[in-house]
């Protein structure tokens, strides 16, 4: 239970106790030495990412010079014009004074020297040289250690500000970043597999929107939660459905808590759907649209989110006009396969996901060669060449819709915004009468749907 003092110390900080504060980096554990950690042995996922909407981009920038500016003459209309008068050069600039060591500001500073440096080399001492040092390169397994070792200790020094600055007032800036960097690091942490740091994050954020919920800190860290879940069933929840079942709880959780950051709430219900539709839990991710559209209409995301709906709806409806220029310099058409079942694949050739699935996805379609079914691809790239090349290597033979008009691909592809699509791949099946199975269809229960479709004479409707 390497969190376990973490745990107990943010609580106690934050209810009041006393007990723990004075002790703060005694109670957190030694971070582990780079290559050596347990942690490093583990397959680790790839570092989150944090969305381009961020709480954390609006923090002022911290001033660790607090007495020179508080000792700051105010600014007046005189001192203004006799300032400009004076010749610079008469008076030396004040050097900076250097904040106390287990200061607020000096955590802060160790915070962001820590995540400034390098991550892929360290400065070590040189033997029989003080003073002097050497850069060494690191490999790719010791440049996760020291990633997940500087966050470790990142935290740490987070929750000693936060116990420094959490009665104080004057100090809100500090708390405010300490609480960004403790919700990054855990986020940071969570991505190489440990998950006990969501637990903390859920029970942290918890704990400050009880202490003050309209504050900066409950916002940030409810976020981050919906994000960090977000990003975990982008990479995992394929295999794993329950990622993006949680992170659509926590997105409805934040906008119904947050309403009035509506573009914040509008991020994590985007974010939380996209997930659920990754693990094919296609009903949660049409409650998070739903609830985008509805309540957050007047924000960026919303447009996206009457797409998605839209193609919900069809489930069961005829399909009505799907066409577009191939990449062959051809057009095609789902009118033109009226009388046979045919398969939608959006695709990308720079998609892990949809080269993992490629060899099955071939399977099924073989599986299908009796029932003449169709296929029509609509890929989601930007680059021609690249499509083309991976058309020819993967021996794809089904008609690809791909726009020659540079402002109509990747996720401007008309069709790809009208049906709200933003991830790939995405399967959707047509009846050989033009109505709408599913949109989208999980890989795995395709082949049943191909048999059901073929077997009955109406589209089996999926809901």
């Amino acid at each position: 239970m390497r969190a376990l003092p973490h745990r107990l110390l943010w609580i106690v900080v934050l209810s009041g106790g006393s007990a723990l504060m004075s002790s703060c980096s005694e109670q957190a554990p030694a971070a582990p030495v780079a290559g050596s950690s347990p942690a490093a042995e583990r397959s680790p996922a790839p570092p989150v990412v944090p969305p381009a909407v961020s709480i954390g981009e609006a923090l002022p920038v911290l001033d660790l010079n607090p007495k020179q500016t508080a000792e700051a003459p105010p600014v007046t209309a005189a001192t203004s014009a006799l300032a400009e008068t004076e010749d610079d050069s008469t008076e030396p600039e004040e050097p900076l004074v250097e904040p106390d060591p287990g200061t607020p500001e000096w955590l802060i500073r160790e915070i962001t020297r820590i995540q400034s440096a390098p991550l892929d080399s360290v400065r070590t001492p040189i033997v029989g040289k003080p003073g002097e040092f050497q850069v060494v390169q690191l490999t790719d397994q010791q440049a996760e250690a020291e990633e997940m070792q500087r966050a470790e200790k990142v935290v740490q020094l987070a929750l000693e500000v936060c116990a420094k600055t959490k009665d104080r007032p004057d100090r809100v800036m500090l708390f405010n970043n300490a609480v960004h960097y403790l919700a990054n690091s855990r986020v940071t942490l969570a991505a190489y597999g440990d998950y006990e740091q969501i637990g903390l994050l859920s029970e942290e954020a918890e704990t400050l929107y009880k202490r003050d919920p309209k504050s900066f800190g409950a916002i940030e860290l409810q976020l981050k939660l919906v994000e960090c879940l977000a990003e975990l069933a982008e990479q995992d929840g394929r295999k794993n459905d329950k990622w993006g079942k949680m992170a659509a709880v926590q997105a409805r959780l934040f906008a119904s808590r947050f309403p009035t950051e509506t573009n914040r709430s509008a991020l994590a219900l985007v974010s939380a759907a996209r997930a659920c539709e990754v693990g094919g839990r296609f009903d949660d991710a049409r409650q998070c649209f739903v609830l985008l559209e509805r309540d957050f209409a007047a924000t960026p995301f919303a447009e996206h989110a009457a797409g998605a709906i839209r193609r919900y709806k069809l489930t069961g409806q005829p399909l009505g006009e799907f066409a577009g220029a191939t990449i062959d310099g051809g057009f095609v058409s789902i009118d033109q396969f009226l009388g046979r079942p045919v398969l939608i694949v959006f695709w990308s050739a720079e998609s892990p996901s949809f080269r993992e699935d490629l060899p099955r996805l071939k399977q099924v379609i073989a599986s299908q060669s009796e029932r003449s079914m169709a296929v029509i691809g609509v890929n989601l790239d930007v680059d021609e060449a690249v499509v083309d090349s991976f058309l020819e290597q993967a021996e794809i033979n089904w008609r690809t819709i791909f726009s020659s008009n540079l402002d109509q691909r990747g996720i401007r592809n008309p069709l790809a915004r009208a049906y709200g699509v933003a991830s790939v791949p995405q399967y959707w099946l047509v009846d050989a009468q033009g109505k709408v199975v599913a949109a989208p269809v999980d890989l795995k229960s395709l082949e049943s749907r191909f048999t059901q479709v073929a077997t009955q004479g109406d589209s089996p409707v999926v809901r």
